[in-house]
């Protein structure tokens, strides 16, 4: 599905469920990929020959799983800034996704692979692909995207890109799609609360929009949901 994907990873057992779903698909989900390994130059000091001798093989054990699963794999050590090395990979070597991982804790805590933060999802030119890897739940495969998939959407230029994703991903998953607007009560309360009915209007037609684009492209079970609450934990819980 994607042709060239880089994957962040810290050796992690999180990181590990990652390289293990990319694995289960092989080359349906990618015909190559590389793994990215970076340190901050914060964390590293002296000890760069030390760390690269100790990872090495499990790096190498990871790139393996992958060649076996037919995708041309190979990976990479960096040392820098985390999001400037990542960002320099993608640029240089001309990669679709980006993959990372994350262990399971919650987004005030959270600390993804490579120690990249999420600054390097925010300056991204290129799709991310976010995987979430459950405490103790280590066979639930993250790229088991043929059930349903909820997409919460504001409509922005950053939505629009989202959705041609979306699209594709659907398309090739023959998943259910479910579109979904929040009026954010930090947003329209109290100052604007008298304007939500036509708010409401007319992101019920956007959505209706975006509903048949899907439709149009074979998507068969698409539906809208609309709904006033706090954007973010409503997202969460649904």
């Amino acid at each position: 599905m994607w042709g060239k994907v880089l994957i962040a990873t810290d050796l992690s057992d999180a990181s590990r469920e990652v390289v293990d779903c990319i694995a289960h698909y092989g080359k349906s989900f990618s015909k190559e990929a590389k793994l990215a390994h970076i340190h901050s130059v914060e964390t590293v000091g002296g000890i760069k020959e030390t760390l690269e001798k100790a990872e090495r093989p499990v790096i190498e054990g990871q790139v393996e799983k992958l060649k076996a699963a037919s995708i041309a794999a190979s990976y990479s050590f960096g040392y820098g800034i985390p999001f400037v090395e990542i960002n320099r990979l993608i640029a240089d070597e001309g990669y679709k996704l980006l993959i990372l991982g994350s262990h399971g804790k919650s987004m005030s805590k959270e600390i993804l692979l490579g120690s990249v933060s999420d600054s390097i999802i925010r300056n991204l030119k290129i799709p991310a692909f976010l995987i979430k890897c459950p405490p103790n739940k280590v066979n639930v495969c993250a790229f088991g995207l043929s059930g349903e998939i909820l997409f919460p959407t504001d409509f922005s230029d950053n939505a629009k890109k989202a959705f041609e994703v979306l699209g594709n991903v659907a398309g090739n998953y023959n998943a259910k799609v479910t579109l979904y607007h929040v009026q954010d009560v930090n947003t329209i309360f109290p100052h604007l609360k008298h304007k939500l009915t036509e708010f409401n209007t007319i992101d019920k037609q956007r959505l209706d929009v975006l509903r048949q684009a899907l439709i149009d492209r074979g998507i068969k079970e698409v539906t809208v949901k609309l709904e006033t609450g706090h954007a973010k934990q409503a997202i969460i819980t649904r």
